[in-house]
């Protein structure tokens, strides 16, 4: 019928407006220390408001930057909602816009950093999530020191532009490839 279309359109633009809300509902605490890792990935000095919350968090790890980008312009689901959604699937993650892309640290364990063992894992975990967004993923590769995320997010996004030029249809690239 005509106005199953208008009731359809009308749903999903409350279904836009209610992951718009969910999305924006952060911690607090979180949010810190998404804005000071931006500013880590910006190349700016981060306060010292910013370093007491890096410090105080988890972020003592090894990590790796990855970098998600969708490669269809369509994509109508907010940024934000993904970013939250990754942040669950993944404990100790802070995912957040950058750069029309999704920027995440994800951390990892020595011995997966040692032996890539989080390369699997990781495609495993975020393809489900991204399958249906036509979305090209780039990973750097591990790193301890969060204060060096600059460099580690440049691999990621080098990791993306050459795997999109050398293999095309894969989705998934890694630094080290």
């Amino acid at each position: 019928r005509e106005s199953d279309k208008v009731l359809a359109v009308y749903l999903a633009k409350m279904m836009q407006l209610a992951l718009r809300r969910y999305s924006t509902a952060m911690d607090n605490d979180q949010s810190k220390l998404r804005q000071a890792l931006m500013d880590i990935v910006d190349g700016l000095q981060v306060s010292l408001n910013q370093r007491r919350t890096i410090d105080t968090s988890y972020l003592q790890q090894e990590h790796i930057c990855v970098k998600i980008k969708f490669r269809s312009p369509m994509v109508q689901l907010p940024v934000k909602y993904l970013c939250n959604a990754i942040e669950d699937e993944f404990r100790r993650t802070v995912a957040f816009e950058y750069d029309s892309a999704i920027v995440c640290f994800i951390e990892v364990s020595e011995e997966q950093a040692e032996d890539q063992s989080y390369l699997p894992l990781l495609n495993k975990r975020l393809n489900p999530l991204l399958r249906a967004f036509d979305s090209c993923v780039g990973i750097s590769d591990p790193f301890h020191d969060i204060y060096q995320a600059r460099p580690y997010y440049f691999q990621a996004c080098a990791a993306m532009e050459n795997g999109q030029l050398f293999h095309p249809e894969e989705s998934f690239h890694a630094f080290q490839d």
